[in-house]
């Protein structure tokens, strides 16, 4: 499975790295969720196979229908302090994260295509 994070600090800076993990969140951080700037306690896991032979990918933590509320709630209050920053400084973090998505996009496709058995050209 492919983990990406993309750390962009409370203060809407650019994004400071990108860290394509190869394993399994699980092995990463336990049974969690990442929600409003933490990692949370989820509901287990699941498991994630590659759809074309049926291996094991990793497992994903799920979240529950209350987690998913809340990370909506958090999400509807960094929006409005999104919103307060001036448009070039929204900008300038939307165009770093684009680059970095351009950069990594055949390790991203790559993995598309594992998880859902999608084709190159859906996946890119």
């Amino acid at each position: 499975m492919l983990c990406v994070s993309v750390d962009v600090t409370p203060q809407h800076k650019k994004p400071e790295k990108w860290q394509p993990m190869h394993c399994s969140c699980r092995q990463r951080r336990g049974a969690k969720i990442y929600s409003n700037g933490w990692w949370e306690p989820g509901l287990g896991t699941a498991e994630a196979t590659e759809k074309a032979t049926g291996a094991k990918l990793g497992e994903i933590s799920v979240a529950s229908a209350e987690d998913a509320a809340a990370a909506a709630a958090a999400a509807r209050v960094a929006q409005k302090e999104w919103a307060k920053l001036p448009g070039p400084q929204r900008g300038d973090v939307l165009r770093e994260v684009s680059r970095l998505l351009l950069v990594h996009t055949d390790e991203i496709a790559d993995q598309l295509i594992r998880e859902t058995g999608s084709i190159r050209a859906k996946a890119q």
